[in-house]
């Protein structure tokens, strides 16, 4: 994927927020929450199948969910207004609506006062032992790490060039690293702090798909943070859409959620899946 780099300069307002304390990971909080206060899921009302995959590995793992639904861009009139003033012409269409839907979360997740929350797309698959995954990183960011303040958690990435390698310092354990340069936007645990920062850069305007724009700000420092590694969220490889992607950096889940449900207990049918209210025309 090409893209442009641009020099960040970052708003005042942003280096303000990074006066904020630092959210800690609770051991009182929920695992079906792995953790945090929400679990967010974006979708979109036509992708029946791929939801009624995610919601039967959610449900084998006792993940309480929520989906936030966007649309296709031929099917969102704010599109095809920018469209028409050259405004979004740097965007493919599902560039555009990634962005809103993603956007949509951290505005959501700042009005509700959640001091974390993880943030889905439909197209994953995870680890068997994601409870154990998530908790032990957790328990290193909330103990040694505990001091550093930190914006977003990669739980699940195409690529990154880590700064910290395990054997650095005895912050690290082996499947945790500092960011640096991570791809995809697919899994990520996010921090009040930033979903502020985030709401704030991207709210009235994008140069490059969501998940670049968010990599050169952690390049350039605005954004803090870490990332799991190996990833405990991979992204499937099983849509049309993703074809373009060189396919190394969409490797098969270890221990694999949706290989399991499949194999012992059976994906819901999209029957199920409107029956659950989860169907085109949620409510």
């Amino acid at each position: 994927m090409s893209s442009t780099t641009y020099h960040r300069k970052v708003p005042s307002a942003i280096k303000n927020l990074d006066e904020m304390r630092t959210y800690q990971f609770s051991r009182i909080k929920s695992p079906n929450k792995l953790y945090t206060d929400h679990i967010y899921t974006i979708t979109v009302p036509e992708r029946l199948e791929q939801r009624a995959r995610t919601q039967s590995m959610f449900d084998l793992m006792g993940l309480d969910v929520e989906y936030v639904f966007g649309m296709y861009p031929e099917n969102d009139p704010e599109y095809a207004a920018l469209q028409k003033k050259g405004l979004v012409s740097h965007l493919s269409g599902r560039e555009f609506e990634i962005w809103k839907s993603h956007l949509k979360v951290w505005e959501n997740m700042l009005e509700r006062g959640y001091e974390t929350a993880l943030i889905l797309e439909d197209n994953i698959d995870f680890q068997t032992n994601v409870h154990s995954m998530i908790r032990k990183g957790q328990d290193i960011i909330s103990g040694k790490l505990r001091d550093r303040r930190w914006d977003i958690i990669y739980v699940g990435h195409c690529a990154d060039e880590f700064l910290s390698s395990p054997a650095d310092d005895d912050y690290f354990f082996s499947n945790l690293r500092l960011l640096r340069s991570p791809a995809c936007g697919h899994a990520y645990i996010l921090s009040v702090r930033g979903a502020s920062k985030l709401s704030n850069l991207f709210r009235n305007y994008i140069n490059n798909p969501i998940d670049l724009e968010i990599r050169d700000y952690i390049k350039s420092g605005a954004i803090s943070g870490y990332s799991y590694y190996p990833s405990v969220f991979t992204q499937r490889r099983d849509f049309d859409e993703l074809s373009f992607f060189k396919s190394e950096f969409f490797t098969k889940a270890l221990n694999s959620t949706l290989e399991h449900v499949t194999q012992y207990k059976g994906l819901y049918s999209i029957n199920e899946i409107v029956d659950m209210g989860l169907g085109s025309n949620p409510q």
